[in-house]
């Protein structure tokens, strides 16, 4: 299958390993593979979503992160949420934004969550470009030598998730420091005919793929035409044929794009209503931090009070478990699929896919 140039997944070049850093041992990447697949119970998550900055270098229809205004938490109080999320026993933290390279305090962000024994992750658009290539890598070098576990660069193939850069940085972090690249694509009816060249063009350079589905669930935060336009019917039947494509792959990270069958039933026979849609216990399997320091059900929904992570005072009590639970009824339903049936699942609930946390640098 040819590959469009327009892209940025070009040609046959695969990017080649440097051997920056040392690998992990595999026996060190099976042990924490089952550190984190063993079965969880009550409030107590696996995974926490921390918002470091409103601020962003992009402008994106569906997204809302410019709009919102406040006062955003100082590298302290960052410090402080991190111990109130250790202390429920979260084994992952995801940085997000906004844009969170923008924060100029990010390496000791990482490396305050490194050492609370999290495995930190950044999720970014990739687009704050230095002057030169070799001062990205090694702005990510000194990310990784922090502590930093891995990193998901957004790359839609249209618009200003475009750069051809993201997927040669994701390449870099995994070929040559070391640690997890990935690239996710939200999949819509304007970008479904470039997924396959994406996913390919990342998994023959190690880089891990997700693409997720945007579909309209009729809630406010739902996708739409207003922002972008969603997959029909029609087009979440094609998403899966191109998936399904994608796993035939015979590249070193083919295995990796890993998509339960009861994902892609779930995109097929996605319901007319939202009613099935709204998080069930969503704070037992998650915990979301915006970036003025306050928990909240997720990142489009607010409680009506604050549970505020950047002071001393504990804010996971029983009575916030029970606000999360009861405005997630009220939930309408998400912009795109992967929220609660396809990423939380594999990542948080059951640990079911070892595969995600060993990366392909101890298998080689």
């Amino acid at each position: 299958m040819r590959l469009e140039s327009d892209i940025g997944a070009a040609g046959e070049d695969v990017y080649p390993e440097q051997f920056a850093r040392p690998y992990r041992p595999l026996s060190e990447e099976f042990l924490l593979a089952l550190k984190l697949a063993r079965p969880r119970y009550g409030h107590s998550p696996r995974l926490a979503s921390i918002k470091v900055t409103d601020k962003c270098n992009f402008s994106c229809p569906h997204c809302n992160a410019n709009q919102i205004g406040g006062q955003e938490m100082t590298t302290a109080e960052i410090y402080n949420a991190q111990r109130h999320l250790k202390k429920i026993g979260t084994q992952r933290l995801d940085i997000t934004g906004g844009e969170p390279t923008l924060r100029g305090d990010l390496t000791q962000i990482i490396s305050h969550g490194h050492e609370l024994d999290m495995l930190v992750t950044l999720n970014t658009n990739g687009g704050i470009k230095k002057e030169k290539i070799m001062d990205e890598y090694a702005y990510w070098y000194d990310l990784a030598e922090a502590g930093l576990f891995g990193a998901y660069f957004s790359f839609d193939g249209m618009g200003q998730k475009t750069d051809p850069r993201v997927i040669h940085l994701a390449a870099f972090l995994v070929n040559t420091l070391h640690i997890f690249g990935g690239v996710r694509t939200v999949v819509t009816q304007d970008n479904l005919d470039k997924v396959y060249d994406i996913g390919r063009r990342c998994m023959l350079n190690n880089v891990f793929f997700q693409a997720v589905p945007a579909i309209g669930l009729n809630g406010p935060s739902s996708a739409s035409p207003d922002n972008f336009h969603p997959l029909d019917a029609e087009g979440r039947q094609e998403f899966i044929k191109i998936i399904r494509e994608l796993s035939k792959v015979r590249g070193p990270m083919a295995n990796f794009l890993h998509v339960p069958n009861s994902y892609l039933k779930s995109v097929v026979d996605s319901p007319d209503s939202n009613s099935a849609w709204h998080c069930k216990r969503p704070s037992a399997h998650w915990i979301f931090v915006d970036a003025q320091g306050n928990a909240r059900v997720c990142n489009d929904r607010l409680l009506p009070q604050n549970y505020s992570l950047k002071g001393e005072d504990y804010p996971f009590t029983k009575e916030f478990h029970k606000a999360v639970e009861r405005e997630s009824k009220r939930c309408g339903g998400c912009s795109w699929f992967c929220n609660w049936e396809g990423n939380r699942k594999q990542t948080i609930r059951g640990g079911t896919d070892l595969r995600f946390y060993i990366t392909i640098n101890s298998l080689t």
